[in-house]
């Protein structure tokens, strides 16, 4: 996972702590950090989730979420979500408080055992690409 932050004061430890509660519900404890968790936690049909962290409203979510919020990325992030889409990566928003404050590139990994079945698929005849 790639990061890109554009609010410079935001530490990248909360902001991944934040992203990692938002996605999963996981306690950054783990990883040695303390923060405040997440609370009313609300999936947002194909968009994303909203949740209330340290007392403020954060978003998490890919383009949708900004267009049904009317948000519009700065210029840093806009890049960013640009090189990454160019790369084939799906980019996930953090909005704090209606701020858009970090962009997280996501890609799939292609593991061995899947190279082999999409080698098996082909000598079928499936077209499938890799």
């Amino acid at each position: 996972m790639l990061m890109r932050h554009w609010r410079w004061q935001q530490r990248s430890r909360e902001i991944l702590s934040i992203r990692s509660r938002l996605e999963s519900g996981a306690a950054p404890k783990k990883k040695g950090l303390d923060l405040p968790p997440v609370t009313e936690f609300e999936a947002l049909k194909g968009r994303g989730a909203r949740a209330v962290w340290n007392e403020k409203i954060v978003y998490i979510g890919g383009p949708r979420l900004l267009d049904s919020s009317r948000l519009t990325l700065p210029e840093v992030l806009k890049g960013f979500e640009q090189a990454a889409s160019a790369r084939g990566q799906s980019v996930v928003h953090l909005v704090l408080e209606d701020r858009p404050v970090a962009s997280f590139a996501l890609a799939d990994v292609i593991h061995a055992e899947s190279k082999e079945a999409v080698k098996r698929l082909h000598e079928m005849g499936v077209e499938v690409s890799c």
